[in-house]
């Protein structure tokens, strides 16, 4: 009788996670060759599909790229062209891959990065050759005819939006002058006309990211070697961390836990992870020659790095490194037409940004708040996802602004009970659920106020025995 309940578990949790899917993660990276296309990975099952894209135009270098939130397209800036192109994010089974929009920016400007604001309705382009920003209006399309000027030779780009705020604030690293450029855009003025903050930094910044909640910017300073961390709520450096050789590409993940910088000059080539609690080195990987991009999924616990292969200058690969099983691995498939394995090549120069995406979970409804007592409240809600990795939980004692994360609950979930609170007080809440790649949108908000607390005499009582 043991046996048989011991098969039926068996069989009960297997059926569980043949049951339970989660939500599809994928890397976008564009390709530097003559043909004009993109490499799609789908990063649960390492399948691999290179597309062309419709256009002679199209041809590269592909410097910056950036995905939506809600992974619907990716941008790419076309350094040689002065364009910036649209396409779809997920093809997989199509036969070609045609641009959805090409914005056009002025000539002579020479796009490198590119990012989209974390509200996904603005993205800002760093035009290296013109020392300035350009600026995309998502949802009409329009390129902003104002263009801002900043530091000498601007590349990485980063933008947040603060919905405290409404206004997105967009780093920029200048690469020749060893300084940020801070644009608070409100939206309000015009583009030329909004305010601005300069950062020193290291020597020749280059790849730059930003942690989830927008308190801290990372900083890759290829000349100097070295890492800034830029605290966002007064602009200012607060540490500068000594990396690898020639640090170049830099990405966050683990819901901002993990900084991933390429040493891009180190031989063999290197990966440094930055534990941001501490802002120390944790963590190095060797990974191929000359590691240049970089990127993590949001949530994820592992990043892809784009190395270069120094017999062919052409040839780069991915290098899969997972925090998870700490480990570092290159990235294999099986062409279609080969029974071998073979190592994942794409043509690449040199793109950096956020180049993964993946499916968004719906997000939870019917969310309720009650206190328990003065020192707990209950929260329910509905599951509305079949997909999700779990679910995010935020707490404010202001009903519009404020709401910071206070717990992470697995999937399937859908009670809380935050113990954490104070009596007589009114607490806030909003919940999302989250995948890899990225967060679903938020429930609305609950509120409840807890009792008055409470003087025990009974435990003075003991406390005097």
């Amino acid at each position: 009788m043991k046996l048989f309940r011991l098969l039926i578990a068996i069989i009960s949790l297997n059926c569980f996670f043949q049951s339970h899917l989660f939500a599809d993660t994928y890397a976008y990276l564009p390709n530097d060759d003559d043909d004009g296309s993109v490499t799609l990975v789908e990063c649960t099952d390492e399948n691999v599909i290179r597309t062309e894209l419709e256009s002679d135009t199209y041809t590269g270098p592909y410097y910056g790229v950036a995905v939506m939130p809600d992974n619907s397209y990716t941008l790419l800036t076309i350094y040689e062209e002065n364009l910036v192109i649209k396409i779809k994010s997920v093809f997989f089974g199509d036969d070609s891959n045609d641009p959805s929009a090409t914005f056009e920016l002025d000539d002579g400007a020479g796009p490198r990065g590119v990012a989209i604001d974390t509200d996904g309705e603005y993205a800002y382009v760093t035009n290296y050759d013109a020392d300035s920003v350009s600026k995309i209006d998502l949802d009409s399309s329009d390129v902003d005819s104002d263009t801002i000027d900043v530091g000498e030779n601007p590349w990485g780009i980063v933008a947040y939006y603060d919905d405290n705020e409404d206004e997105n604030y967009v780093y920029v690293a200048n690469y020749s002058d060893g300084t940020v450029t801070v644009i608070t855009d409100d939206f309000d003025d015009d583009f030329d006309d909004v305010e601005k903050d300069e950062i020193t930094v290291g020597s020749n910044p280059l790849g730059i990211a930003i942690t989830p909640d927008g308190s801290y910017v990372y900083v890759a300073n290829f000349g100097s070697d070295t890492v800034s961390v830029i605290q966002t709520s007064d602009n200012s450096v607060i540490k500068t961390i000594t990396v690898g050789d020639g640090p170049y590409g830099v990405a966050i993940g683990s819901d901002g836990d993990y900084v991933y910088v390429t040493n891009s000059e180190e031989s063999p080539g290197r990966v440094d992870v930055i534990s941001t609690s501490s802002n120390t080195v944790t963590a190095q990987y060797d990974v191929g020659d000359s590691p240049m991009g970089v990127s993590a999924p949001k949530n994820g616990d592992f990043a892809y790095v784009v190395n270069q292969d120094d017999d062919d200058d052409s040839i780069y690969y991915i290098t899969e490194i997972n925090l998870s099983d700490d480990s570092a691995s290159d990235l294999t498939y099986d062409f279609d037409d080969d029974d071998s394995d073979y190592t994942s090549l794409i043509y690449q120069v040199d793109a950096i940004g956020v180049f993964f995406g993946g499916d968004v979970p719906d997000e939870p409804y019917s969310l309720s708040a009650e206190a328990s007592s003065y020192d707990e409240i209950e929260l329910t809600w509905e599951d509305d996802s079949d997909d999700e990795l779990g679910f995010k939980i935020e707490r404010s004692t202001d009903e519009d602004t404020g709401y910071t994360q206070i717990a992470l609950v697995d999937e399937d979930t859908t009670s809380y009970t935050d113990t954490d609170v104070e009596g007589d007080t009114t607490y806030y809440y909003r919940i999302r659920a989250y995948s890899e790649a990225a967060d679903s949108d938020y429930s609305d908000e609950a509120s409840a106020t807890t009792e008055d607390g409470y003087f025990s005499w009974c435990f003075i009582g003991q406390l005097l025995k």
